[in-house]
């Protein structure tokens, strides 16, 4: 216990140290307190030399990041720029090449049969799935692009022809060897055994292929997309040439996938209808069938349907089940435009027909064209619509067609609604206001 004490003794000051003198306690005398004051201002300045020293050193931290972060800044920025340079030099090198290439492409095409890669587009190339009113808009719409007149009534009536081989043979020379057709048909109606499938070539202007589909029956042809130029007219005795492809109104998802998507050119703008032919599957396959299109053609592609056209002495139109599909379509996607026959933009008489479907007056046609518009222009515009529910639900139809379509009208202007819904019922002589409304766009 002594020895403990000792080595205690030892550590606090030992034999050459002096050992601090303990503080008095607070019942000492007034004069005991001076070594007490003394102490505790020391430890004041200790404490304050100690924040200062804090201060200084926070402040030599901060300095020292700041200088760290602007020599990275500084790197990073040379760093950008070299790799930018670099970068910059190599892309340039690469377009290069690849103009180089293309040029080499160019002097090197391939062509035949065999050949079946979709070149890059450089025109327009409009495609046309249809009846045999969209084969008369297909020739009347080729006719305005290369001749810009009025097509001759000829072009969009074979019943002036003594045939229809005649007829093929007239129509594909007025294009002065732009078309190639692959065509025959007999003069009794035989559905299934007629082919018609025309292909426009041409470098300084728009392309054009239109295919034969008669609603829900099959359209065919007998050349392989890489062998329509080819393609030729037979008579209806002649059937040395078989089908080499065909496809029923349910599959022309396919069609466009694994033919018109294989033609040397990719399409632009896609046309289609069903006419008056049967084309109830075609309703139910038709969100798969715009789909295809719009793969195939890519972001900038569009897609047009066109309605039934009035019969002679029926003016009113009555919408097919594929065009009430179409329409209900064209409400989700901006690049689909569905295009209603405008009776009301032309004066239809019994004498422009030539039977009791089909246009003899090539005006009417044009009328008809006029939605197929290589450099369409598409306006936006939003509409604000405020309203109790019950009133906005009973009158959207009213809504659409007495306000919106005269100065938004489809397909060359997309209507934006936004529509503040009120729960109360705000019809005439119902002063009641609801808060509890909803803003959305629709």
């Amino acid at each position: 216990m002594i020895r403990r004490i000792k080595r205690n003794s030892k550590s606090l000051g030992g034999a050459d140290n002096k050992v601090p003198t303990p503080l008095p306690p607070k019942n000492s005398p007034t004069e005991s307190y001076d070594d007490l004051d003394t102490l505790r201002n020391t430890n004041r300045r200790r404490k304050r030399l100690k924040r200062s020293r804090c201060d200084v050193s926070s402040q030599s931290t901060f300095k020292r990041n700041m200088l760290s972060l602007m020599l990275l800044t500084s790197l990073l920025f040379a760093l950008t720029l070299y790799f930018d340079d670099k970068y910059s030099s190599e892309r340039q090198e690469k377009e290069d090449e690849s103009q180089d290439n293309d040029k080499t492409d160019e002097k090197n095409e391939l062509t035949g049969p065999n050949h079946t890669a979709t070149l890059p587009t450089l025109v327009p190339h409009v495609v046309f799935i249809g009846d045999s009113l969209l084969r008369y808009s297909y020739l009347e719409w080729l006719h305005h692009h290369q001749y810009h007149s009025p097509a001759p009534e000829s072009l969009i009536n074979e019943k002036l022809s003594s045939s229809w081989y005649s007829y093929f043979q007239s129509s594909t020379a007025h294009f002065g060897g732009y078309m190639k057709c692959d065509c025959r048909r007999s003069q009794t109606w035989n559905l299934g055994s007629e082919v018609e499938n025309r292909y426009y070539f041409r470098d300084d202007g728009p392309e054009g292929s239109a295919f034969q589909a008669y609603g829900s029956n099959m359209a065919h042809g007998r050349f392989a997309p890489g062998d329509v130029q080819n393609s030729l007219i037979s008579t209806e005795e002649d059937a040395s040439v078989g089908y080499k492809w065909g496809y029923m109104g349910r599959d022309w998802d396919k069609l466009i996938t694994e033919y018109v998507a294989k033609l040397e050119i990719s399409p632009t703008l896609m046309v289609f209808n069903a006419g008056f032919w049967p084309n109830d599957d075609i309703a139910q396959k038709l969100g798969s069938i715009l789909r295809s299109a719009k793969d195939v053609m890519g972001n900038h592609g569009r897609v047009l349907w066109k309605g039934l056209t009035p019969t002679r002495g029926e003016p009113v139109v009555h919408p097919s089940p594929s065009d009430l599909a179409a329409k209900e379509w064209s409400f989700r996607h901006p690049w689909l435009f569905y295009e209603a026959f405008n009776t009301t933009s032309s004066s239809i008489n019994e004498e422009d027909y030539f039977d009791d479907k089909h246009f003899s007056n090539p005006h009417i046609y044009r009328q008809w064209n006029q939605g197929i518009n290589l450099n369409q222009s598409i306006v936006h515009r939003v509409f604000i619509l405020v309203g109790g529910v019950r009133t906005l639900r009973q009158t959207q139809q009213s809504i659409l067609h007495n306000l919106i379509y005269p100065i938004c009208a489809p397909p060359t202007c997309i209507a934006h609604l936004v529509i503040h819904l009120s729960s109360a019922d705000n019809r005439p002589g119902n002063n009641e206001e609801d808060p509890g409304g909803e803003s959305f766009a629709s």
